[in-house]
Order: C-alpha cells, then sequence, then structure tokens
C-alpha cells in the first residue's frame, strides 16, 4: 500500500528505528530523479548519518568506454556490483572500525574513492540507489545488508524531465538528450518501478 507522507514525519520514522549500540541501515530505492539523493542527505543531516550512494559504484568512464558502454551508463552492468555488495557487507560488520567508501562526482562525472567515512559510533547509513531492490545475480544480495529498503513513488514523466535537465548540464544537444531518455533511463524506470513491490514502505513524498 502506497502512502502520502511528508519529510518530518519521514524523520521521525528514522529516528525511533536507530539504536544505540548497533547501527541501522536503511535503503532508499526509487526511479531515476525520484529524490533519493535530496531526502538521503536530509535524513543524515536531520538524525547524525552517513549517506552511501550506489552511484560511487559506476564503473570508470575508461572502463565503460572498453565495455562498449558508455551510452548506457546507468544501467545495472554499469556499476561495479561486486565492489557495492562488498561495502554494503563492511558498512554492516563495520562497528568496531571507520569503512570507507566511493562518492560520485556530478563535476567530474566519475567515482572517487574512499570519499566517504562511515566511522564506528555511526548509528544510521542510509544507501541510496535504484536497483537497491532488484533480484537480479548479485544484486540480490544488496537487500540482505539493508534493515528496511524504502521506495519513493513519482510519476516517471516528472522524474524524466529532472533526468533530462541533468543531461543538459553535461552539454548534451537536445537530440543526445532525448536519444539517453529513451534508449537508457526510460527501460532503466520500467525496470526499477517493477521492484517496488520488493520495497518495506512505498511512499509519495509531499514536500
Amino acid at each position: 500500500m502506497m502512502e502520502t507522507i511528508s519529510n518530518k514525519a519521514l524523520i521521525n520514522r528514522v529516528s525511533e528505528k536507530i539504536p544505540q549500540d548497533s547501527r541501522f541501515i536503511l535503503g532508499i530505492a526509487g526511479i531515476p530523479g525520484a529524490g533519493k539523493t535530496t531526502l538521503a542527505a536530509r535524513l543524515a543531516q536531520e538524525l547524525d548519518g552517513k549517506v552511501v550512494a550506489m552511484d560511487g559504484f559506476h564503473y570508470r568512464n575508461e572502463v565503460l568506454r572498453s565495455m562498449g558502454l558508455t551510452a548506457q551508463k546507468g544501467i545495472p552492468e554499469t556499476f561495479d556490483v561486486e565492489s557495492f555488495i562488498a561495502c554494503l557487507a563492511r558498512v554492516r560488520n563495520g562497528l568496531n572500525r571507520s569503512v570507507f567508501c566511493p562518492d560520485y562526482s556530478r563535476v567530474l562525472h566519475e567515482p572517487v574513492e574512499d570519499a566517504i567515512e562511515i566511522p564506528p559510533s555511526c548509528r544510521l547509513v542510509i544507501v541510496e540507489g535504484n536497483y537497491l531492490l532488484l533480484r537480479q545475480g548479485l544484486w540480490a544480495q544488496a537487500r540482505t545488508y539493508l534493515d528496511e529498503c524504502w521506495y519513493i513513488a513519482t510519476d516517471v514523466e516528472t522524474a524524466l524531465e529532472r533526468v533530462a535537465r541533468r543531461h543538459r548540464g553535461k552539454r548534451l544537444t537536445d537530440e543526445e538528450v532525448s536519444r539517453k531518455i529513451e534508449q537508457t533511463d526510460r527501460p532503466n524506470c520500467a525496470l526499477i518501478e517493477s521492484t517496488k513491490n520488493y520495497a518495506d514502505f512505498v511512499f509519495v513524498l509531499t514536500d
């Protein structure tokens, strides 16, 4: 069942789940442009958490070129899923030492190694990404490291317009943006939406 909810209510919902002596790992899934990154950042800021973004596990652009997948960047095959799963395992078990995770630079359009430090004292980690609920291959293991996984529901066309604005920010032509949307982003949305029934909580944000 889908619920309409505010950011404040979500903050309260998460705050009740944070333990004193262990770690709560929350996944936030959704289609590109749904607002995953914004929500994860707000929860982390309000509740003294850390964010691990799946985008940090993109293969580097030179690797994508060698794979012939540059134009499809963003599909499941363009991520280093083995490293992602290994990182989630370290986050799950890293209560005695700091864990370092990569992040994705929207300036360089490349992953940046060890950009995020999660100290042993961190009690809330938010993992955000498109494929957290995907049940294909190694992706299926991601869910096992999350205490809960939520899904942000949003209108596909609205989300794709946000994504198109991002693409234009990379100085792509209108034709290139349209091709990227139709050949990569829209099919991705269909794949990701097919996973939402596996979420613990599906919601629409009111603000």
